[in-house]
């Protein structure tokens, strides 16, 4: 199995609400079902024929594509900072008219307008992304002001799991939140070319993700999925109800995720 990156925020939400921040970002699907407790996970790299190409240069590499970027000795993972909840910022109606505006099928940039547009209280306050230099990180984080705001699937982790104190941000050892975090950013690393905006063509993202799991971002993958890692706690069947939220494939599971941030909290009852 592989962890694989989650929901990454509609476009018209990040560029119509989240004007203070500066943040922009495209919607990306998510990955396909594990094969563990954990509904999020992406059992992909059997899939893909390993390829040794170190790439860099636009040869293609374990995608086929030449968008995918093999050499990742240039990726500089970034630290997450201390997730941040506020507890019953919004209410299930309120999370789900939010999913349903912004991410689902039926999504549009008009719809997503129309819902920041009526919610301009605390749980829009809570959902709204933030840059990823802010002393904490809500449900969406961005890199820059111009690049895709993804799913803070590290912090939900740790929220889950009450272990924000290992957090290297908090001076800990290292939490698995901290290897969530660092293994997508690879994974965006190494295929942000073969993604929206820069490449539209879904099954090119698609293909790229296995390839990265498998090829030049396994190390990352591999930290997150060791037994004995940080991340063991979730990375079984025996892991905490609520973990599976972190990482959604549905419409139903988005609202889980939000929910763990801005509902009834990482401890709280899932909608």
């Amino acid at each position: 199995m592989q962890f694989k990156s989650v929901m990454v925020i509609s476009a018209v939400f990040s560029v119509a609400a989240l004007t203070a921040n500066g943040c922009s970002s495209t919607p990306k699907n998510g990955a396909d079902g594990g094969d563990t407790g954990i509904t999020g996970l992406d059992a992909k790299s059997d899939k893909v024929v390993n390829n040794n190409d170190s790439g860099g240069d636009g040869a293609a590499c374990g995608s086929g594509l030449a968008c995918e970027e093999c050499n990742v000795s240039g990726y500089a993972p970034v630290q997450m900072a201390k997730p941040l909840a506020v507890v019953n910022a919004c209410t299930l109606t309120q999370l789900q008219a939010f999913v349903t505006a912004c991410f689902s099928s039926g999504a549009s940039s008009s719809t997503c307008t129309a819902w920041e547009q009526a919610d301009s209280g605390a749980c829009g306050t809570c959902l709204e992304p933030v840059l990823q230099t802010s002393a904490s990180w809500g449900p969406f984080d961005c890199a820059t002001s111009s690049s895709p705001c993804g799913a803070n699937a590290g912090g939900c982790v740790d929220l889950v799991l009450n272990t924000v104190s290992t957090e290297k941000s908090q001076g800990g050892a290292g939490s698995c939140g901290d290897l969530v975090t660092i293994n997508f950013g690879c994974q965006d690393y190494a295929c942000s070319e073969c993604e929206a905006p820069n490449d539209t063509n879904a099954a090119d993202g698609t293909a790229c993700d296995q390839s990265a799991v498998a090829n030049e971002c396994v190390q990352y993958v591999n930290a997150v999925e060791s037994g004995t890692g940080a991340c063991a706690a979730i990375d079984g069947d025996s892991a905490p109800p609520n973990s599976a939220s972190c990482f959604p494939q549905s419409d139903a599971q988005n609202v889980d995720f939000v929910n763990i941030f801005c509902g009834t909290g990482p401890t709280g009852t899932q909608p």
